[in-house]
């Protein structure tokens, strides 16, 4: 679900997956990102502190999406 949403959206943060998921825990989530990073498919948004966090796909230096 994360990895669809990004095909069409920069970013996603916890509170829309859980929108779109239905999943009420806001650590299981957290658990798929966490999932995700250590997988090399997503990274957290620089500049984003705290309950603002967000998630994008890696990018390469010239900024394109890695595959």
């Amino acid at each position: 679900m994360i990895m669809q949403y990004l095909e069409t959206h920069p970013e996603i943060n916890n509170r829309t997956v859980r929108a779109l998921t239905g999943i009420g825990s806001e650590n299981k989530v957290k658990t798929s990102f966490l999932r995700l990073i250590d997988a090399g498919q997503i990274e957290r948004v620089p500049g984003r502190p705290g309950g603002a966090s967000a998630y994008g796909r890696i990018t390469t230096p010239s900024g394109d999406a890695a595959s």
